[in-house]
């Protein structure tokens, strides 16, 4: 599987925008990008390990509303991370 990312986020992942994982779960998939880049998880997590509100998961086309680490994942799919952006 794969997560994609953008904007502002690339500078976490070392301007990657793709990144390619072994991952069966969206759980494990979400461990092992954090191990990988460890200064995303940084951005990416609140105090209690959950993603921040200010971001956005993408399956497919598909957004991800409640974060289920044991939804399966198949060698196809594709997290797209995306970022709110606020201001006025």
């Amino acid at each position: 599987m794969k997560f994609r990312f953008s904007g502002a986020l690339l500078r976490y992942v070392n301007y990657r925008k793709e990144i390619e994982l072994d991952a069966p779960t969206l759980g494990s998939a979400f461990e092992k990008l954090a191990l990988e880049c460890p200064l995303l998880a940084s951005v990416m997590y609140d105090g209690r390990g959950n993603v921040q509100s200010a971001h956005r998961l993408f399956l497919g086309e598909e957004m991800i509303r409640d974060f289920d680490p044991q939804l399966a994942l198949k060698n196809t799919d594709c997290i797209e991370v995306v970022t709110t952006i606020a201001g006025g």
